[in-house]
């Protein structure tokens, strides 16, 4: 953070808009759920920070790796809509810093990267821009909350919030992201 930022001649770099639209921390869930193959019943609910570092050698030792991605295959994932950032990556435990928020280093990433704002994505993907935040969603708290995290400019709003604030009228029935990302070939 806070480093020289040197782009070699390019407004941003095609590999980071790539990570910055399919950033899908949002479909982890907080708990994983454990099966064993070929059995209905729930062996374990294991809150998902147990199964990193040290946990997952624990968690290996206790499940064959077929049972595991089983269980990771059948569990719903999360939604990718605002709000629904895991909380264990907010309040990370990585070694040399003792809480880590992992949303707060994204958004800050895309800045410092040059990833356009979302509406200059929407621009240079040939798609409209939203002239306000009631375009984007039609849900009023989330409208109010944007307009005054971004004081009513919606030019200032970040392509990550935008796309996970999109409304079902940017995303195909059944689809979990918007045109946005479809619309994105790379």
């Amino acid at each position: 953070m806070g480093n020289p930022i040197d782009k070699h001649g390019a407004p941003y770099g095609l590999t980071q808009e790539f990570v910055e639209v399919y950033r899908l921390h949002s479909l982890l869930p907080e708990t994983l759920i454990l099966h064993r193959v070929g059995e209905e019943e729930v062996q374990e609910e294991l809150p998902f920070p147990a199964s990193r570092q040290s946990g997952s050698a624990r968690l290996t030792q206790r499940y064959r790796m077929g049972d595991l991605f089983y269980s990771f295959g059948i569990q719903h994932p999360g939604q990718l809509v605002l709000g629904n950032f895991p909380r264990f990556m907010q309040e990370l435990s990585i070694p040399g810093h003792p809480v880590f928020d992992l949303a707060a280093v994204d958004l800050l990433r895309a800045r410092e990267r040059g990833v356009p704002r979302y509406n200059e994505f929407r621009r240079q993907l040939g798609l409209n821009p939203i002239k306000t935040f009631a375009d984007l969603t039609p849900d009023q708290e989330q409208v109010k909350l944007l307009a005054e995290l971004y004081e009513g400019d919606v030019e200032k709003l970040d392509l990550m919030i935008g796309t996970l604030a999109e409304g079902e009228e940017y995303r195909p029935t059944g689809f979990g992201f918007g045109e946005r990302c479809s619309r994105s070939s790379f």
